[in-house]
């Protein structure tokens, strides 16, 4: 057991953080012994008899109060003389020296020459400290320090280090000279383009593992993925905080087969239920939805059973083709159905109502004017039409050129002349072929008018169609 100093919690052997503060346990951890039971006390011997005759007499007092032999002294160590104390040391007084005197500067004496020194008392004496010799007036030559031509010399020596300064200070301000130019023959170096920084690989952490398995309920550390008990603070690995930390949960499938836990004495067994059914006389729940869930099983064999029956009954070819009708509604299929001649309300010359219906888009038909003409297309047996498509404009090329139709209606009518279906639509300005999703069993004839267009951005005023093109499912 691991003991925090800091809040006093109690931690496990393996937690490197404290659970309650969160303190490292390394530094501020103590590791403490399970507390081991006290030694019981050993029992006092009892005297025997022989002991306590020998204590009733006397006997064992006696040898206990005989004096001992008192030891013999140690040999006193050899005396030795006593050393005489070291004679007293007399003070030395600080010797300061004279101000120069401002006059005249004097002839310098030789040093004297001391003779040898005379013997000494045995007392040590301090030696005598010489005066040191009195410093010279300044001022070269003889000149008297504070005279105007002294001053005069202090001003002069000033200007000249002003003067140096201010050379020196021109110098390192002075403009840097330019390089000499290339000499001749020489080969210059090419331009060098710079190239593009280059990106820091990304730095992936790799979470360890969880040290133990994580239980529900557990706190999931966001920072290292480790498995935390629920009443800890911080991580026990990380040391992170886990106050926004997942709580572990069973999985979906888990949870749904997952009885609640029931108190103890709170389940009845067979018997129980039998003997309080039969005083109340009333039939447990748990016996109904038992019976419930086996006629729910039994009805649903019987449905298979049925659909067997009749599928074998009505036999292979009408389940494909229910599958064929299925598959068709579902994901259609078109077959082209191609018309047999056209004829419009008005043409120009060299693009006639029939270049509408030829399969070719660099062909159009080009009416007589631009709205209220009408193109109308014939085929030659009736067919179930499912989709229309139809591309406007001169063509790829001369798309601009002539009016394009904007608002059409589109009428499907049958062999005898009634009509099959009506369609209204308004057409998107761009040469691709756009589709009009209609169902017109047994068209015969089909009817497109013209009610408003595209103005042309060149020379043309013809409206114009590219082609036309009628599908049905297979």
């Amino acid at each position: 057991m691991i003991v925090c100093k800091e809040c006093g919690h109690q931690n496990e052997e393996g937690d490197a953080f404290c659970g309650s503060c969160g303190t490292f346990l390394e530094w501020a951890g103590e590791a403490v012994a399970a507390e081991e039971p006290e030694p019981e006390p050993e029992p006092e011997e009892r005297a025997g008899l022989i002991d306590r005759v020998k204590s009733a007499v006397g006997i064992g007092e006696e040898e206990a109060e005989a004096p001992e032999a008192p030891a013999e002294p140690p040999p006193a160590e050899e005396e030795r003389p006593a050393e005489a104390p070291p004679p007293p040391v007399e003070p030395v007084e600080p010797v300061t020296p004279e101000p120069p005197k401002v006059e005249e500067p004097p002839k310098a004496e030789p040093p004297k020459v001391e003779g040898p020194p005379k013997p000494e008392p045995p007392a040590p004496e301090p030696p005598k400290v010489e005066e040191p010799p009195k410093p010279a007036p300044a001022g070269p030559e003889g000149i008297k320090p504070g005279s105007a031509e002294a001053k005069a010399r202090e001003e002069e020596a000033k200007a000249r280090a002003k003067a140096a300064a201010a050379e020196r200070a021109a110098a390192m301000v002075a403009k840097p000279k330019p390089p000499a130019p290339p000499e001749k023959g020489a080969q210059q170096p090419g331009a060098v383009k710079p190239a593009p920084p280059k990106k820091k690989p990304p730095v992936t952490k790799v979470r360890k593992p969880p040290s133990q398995k994580i239980k529900p309920g557990d706190l999931i550390c966001g920072q290292c993925g480790e498995g935390n008990d629920p009443e800890r603070k911080f991580c026990r690995r990380c040391g992170g905080s886990l106050v926004e930390a997942q709580v572990a949960k069973l999985p979906w499938w888990k949870r749904i087969f997952r009885r609640k836990p029931m108190e103890a004495g709170a389940r009845k067994g067979r018997r129980g239920r039998a003997r309080e059914a039969a005083k109340t006389g009333r039939v447990g729940y748990r016996r109904v939805l038992s019976v419930l869930g086996r006629g729910r099983m039994l009805l649903g064999l019987l449905a298979m059973a049925g659909i067997l029956v009749v599928g074998l009954s009505f036999g292979r070819s009408t389940i494909v083709s229910w599958y064929d009708k299925a598959r068709s509604a579902l994901f259609p299929r078109f077959e082209v159905v191609n018309a047999d001649r056209a004829k419009a309300s008005g043409r120009l010359r060299g693009h006639p109502a029939r270049l509408a219906i030829d399969g070719a888009k660099n062909t159009y038909w080009a009416g007589g004017g631009e709205a209220g003409e009408s193109l109308e297309i014939f085929f030659p047996s009736p067919a179930d039409i499912a989709s229309v498509l139809i591309t406007s404009g001169a063509g790829e090329e001369e798309f601009l050129e002539q009016p394009r139709p904007q608002g059409i209606r589109v009428f499907f009518f049958s062999e005898d002349g009634d009509r099959v279906e009506t369609k209204q639509i308004t057409l998107k300005d761009e040469p691709e072929a756009q589709t009009l999703d209609v169902d017109a069993p047994g068209t015969a004839r089909v009817l497109i008018e013209i009610d408003s267009v595209y103005p042309s951005q060149g020379t043309g005023s013809n409206v114009s169609i590219a082609e036309v093109e009628f599908r049905t499912k297979a």
